[in-house]
């Protein structure tokens, strides 16, 4: 494909459309940067700063950029741009890189005869295509029927006549930018366990699966040059349907959001694409110590749960969007949904361009369905002995880690309090590494509380480690706990592990990304969201030493904890 693209472009040229395309891309980027400038992170200035010194390039402000862009568009033609493309690729090459999952008895044959073979495949000039106009244009308008501004953190929720609830969140930290996330339905909670994969499926097809009326393609024509894009996740109480815009064009990001939730395309090509990226993904996968992480390990800690981790490769092969259908139909059409704004926009504006989008939607339900059964996930049984998970490689390495069961986010005195004592072990893993066993490798510890499953949370220690040594500092993690369950901590360590905690807060609080996904997105759902952001900074401040040593007796208990390692197959053997 790359090869008969290439040619194409060098015998035939570019279209007037496939410029336009570019042009308007390229301009909308430049002009989203200029009118963003004076909220620059000074990190991210340093960072160019310094980028220009060290590159020998003229530091400019966005402004000037886009000044000299516009210069350099008004003399650009399909035939200056070809022009270009062709002294560029005048006496260049051919060399053919390949890299990935592939095996061949005589690669430099292989690689050369496929290159052949595609170069005497004859190539059509590119086809005329007319810019189609966007087919999900809203001219209905939603009547609210109940709105409020919040105690905390001045939020306005409303709710509209269709059940579509609404959090909105006007910020000033980054101008001419909007977040937007779309909560839906049920999430991991309504993953079937006889269908394991199925998040991974969605998260890499649905989107790419295009609408009703547009394929991808399509639609990636149709939004060029405008500030629109799309995500789709599956966390563990929600389906979130997300985006990022600017205030010109909020009304086509919603439009757009809208139209996956009421028309997804689910096209084939897009299932074909997903499927072509196995084989890579599992290479990484099952031949990596983090892969394992990801893939095995994660669904262990839940008790084998099947909607965590992923199955093998055969397995989410074979799934379909038919699988996915029979998931995401009933939430997309009628499941409680939460949609949440967070950024530079007008509040008026933005209630009247949801109003005649998500509030145009049918009827939702009310409120979540309870999902009482889909909510029972627990810690496997701690282990005197060594978990191991094995994998094949070249390239030997390992991760040793111990894993303690804790308490989920609604007990909230006690997550905040475990974060720190994370920190705390973490650190203190690290100077073992370093210095007991004179180790170069990374370390760290952290709290996973759950939001979705009563009752479940993770704390923990984990080390890149020689295989040699992985069962001897899985080992020596748990002792690490037993001894600070024992004998407690020092305000040093308190000091050391809780403040960078405080001092990173108070800056995520001043974030877009932080407050819609840690806070205001779902709100509704969990009024608690918007008050803990008040007092999370104060209370974390004001921790002490015996603050975290009562937590440390709770929950470190070596009959509880859970040595891992994952370490290559060879060493599993000779184990």
């Amino acid at each position: 494909v790359g090869e008969q693209e290439l040619r194409r472009a060098l015998q035939h040229g570019f279209t007037a459309e496939e410029l336009d395309e570019q042009v308007r891309t390229l301009t909308r980027h430049f002009e989203e940067a200029a009118r963003a400038a004076g909220t620059r992170e000074s990190s991210d200035l340093a960072n160019d700063i310094v980028r220009s010194v060290s590159e020998e390039l003229v530091f400019t402000h966005p402004r000037q950029d886009l000044v000299e862009l516009r210069k350099v568009l008004e003399s650009t033609t399909p035939e200056t741009v070809i022009a270009a493309m062709r002294a560029v690729w005048s006496d260049a090459g051919p060399l053919v890189f390949v890299s990935g999952p592939v095996k061949m008895d005589d690669p430099q044959a292989t690689i050369r005869q496929a290159y052949l073979d595609s170069a005497a495949v004859p190539v059509e000039a590119p086809a005329r295509t007319r810019l189609a106009a966007f087919g999900y244009d809203t001219a209905g308008s939603g009547d609210v029927v109940e709105r409020r501004t919040t105690d905390a953190l001045d939020v306005t929720q409303l709710r509209f006549a269709n059940n579509v609830r609404v959090n909105l969140k006007p910020t000033r930290f980054e101008a001419n930018n909007i977040l937007i996330a779309a909560r839906i339905g049920g999430g991991r909670l309504q993953l079937p366990k006889d269908k394991p994969g199925l998040e991974t499926l969605a998260e890499g097809a649905f989107i790419a699966g295009g609408l009703g009326k547009h394929s991808l393609d399509d639609l990636n024509r149709i939004i060029a040059g405008r500030s629109v894009d799309m995500r789709f996740e599956v966390e563990d109480d929600a389906f979130v349907l997300g985006g990022r815009t600017t205030p010109d064009d909020l009304l086509l990001q919603l439009q757009l959001l809208a139209a996956y939730i009421g028309d997804p395309g689910y096209r084939l090509e897009a299932l074909s694409k997903f499927r072509q990226t196995l084989p890579q993904r599992y290479q990484m996968l099952e031949h990596t110590p983090v892969g394992v992480l990801q893939k095995d390990v994660v669904r262990f800690l839940r008790g084998g749960d099947p909607r965590f981790g992923l199955p093998d490769q055969a397995t989410l092969a074979a799934l379909g969007f038919e699988d996915l259908r029979a998931v995401l139909d009933r939430p997309l059409a009628n499941g409680y949904l939460e949609l949440t704004l967070v950024g530079d926009f007008d509040l008026q504006k933005a209630i009247d361009a949801v109003a005649s989008t998500f509030g145009s939607l049918p009827i939702r339900d009310a409120a979540k369905q309870p999902f009482a059964e889909e909510r029972d996930v627990r810690f496997p049984a701690g282990s005197p002995e060594v978990v191991r998970f094995a994998y094949d490689t070249n390239d030997p390495k390992a991760i040793a880690a111990t894993y303690w069961p804790t308490t989920d986010f609604s007990n909230l005195r006690d997550a905040r309090r475990l974060f720190v004592l994370g920190k705390v072990l973490g650190n203190r893993v690290l100077e073992r590494a370093r210095n007991a066993q004179g180790l170069t490798y990374s370390a760290q510890g952290d709290h996973a509380p759950s939001q979705a499953f009563p009752g479940y949370g993770v704390l923990y220690g984990v080390v890149d480690a020689p295989p040699e040594k992985a069962a001897e500092l899985a080992g020596e993690i748990r002792d690490i706990g037993e001894q600070i369950r024992r004998d407690g901590i020092t305000q040093d360590e308190l000091d050391r592990a809780r403040n960078p905690i405080v001092a990173e807060l108070k800056k995520l609080l001043e974030t877009n990304g932080y407050l819609l996904s840690a806070i205001v997105s779902g709100s509704q759902e969990r009024p608690e969201r918007l008050e803990r952001a008040l007092t999370s900074v104060k209370e974390l401040s004001s921790l002490t030493v015996e603050d975290i040593d009562g937590v440390a007796r709770t929950y470190l208990d070596p009959k509880r904890a859970l040595p891992v390692v994952i370490v290559p197959r060879t060493q599993t053997a000779e184990k």
